[in-house]
């Protein structure tokens, strides 16, 4: 179970990190499995803040499924610090004008934190972290293949494996 990152890992990897971009990144990857393509292709006018949370409309790319996540909490000071600073359609990860976001740009972010943190942490080893901890709730293998498109066997089926092995536990993930 070592070689999954759990919430408190990601929390910890998320108060640790230097910038509101790579607390982004973190999020996103983590708490809803977004690849580092689709991360790239979200705007700001994808969020309705309102007082107390944000609503997120989030279309996988895979599948095509339309999702509207609720923030609250820690998770929405991140968020509205970001939002407050952009205007109507323009990437949530933004950097600047003159450089566009990039899968480089994600992956240079996570190296930063994995620096930091002394821990090998990929856009990769966060997706696998978040389907252990999925599976662990209790969502059943044909549901991920559904919503995240990932094939019948090989590493996804390993990870249901394992997070059976491991038993239904759920702490939540970063928003309950």
């Amino acid at each position: 179970m070592d070689e999954f990152f759990s919430p408190d890992d990601v929390r910890n990897f998320m108060n640790r990190s230097t910038t509101d971009r790579q607390r982004l990144i973190l999020f996103l990857l983590y708490n809803y499995g977004i690849t580092v393509p689709e991360m790239i292709q979200i705007t700001s006018g994808q969020f309705m803040v309102k007082r107390e949370f944000i609503i997120f409309k989030f279309i996988r790319e895979k599948t095509k499924k339309e999702h509207h996540y609720k923030i609250q909490f820690e998770n929405y000071r991140i968020f509205y610090r970001v939002l407050k600073g952009l205007q109507a359609q323009e990437p949530l990860l933004h950097k600047d004008k003159n450089l566009p976001v990039s899968e480089a740009l994600i992956k240079n972010d996570l190296f930063d934190v994995a620096v930091t943190m002394n821990q090998k942490i990929t856009p990769g080893s966060l997706f696998d972290s978040h389907l252990f901890w999925l599976f662990r709730k209790g969502v059943t293998f044909p549901q991920a293949v559904a919503e995240y498109g990932i094939s019948m066997s090989g590493k996804p089926y390993k990870i249901w494996e394992k997070a059976m092995l491991a038993g239904m536990q759920w702490p939540y993930l970063l928003e309950p």
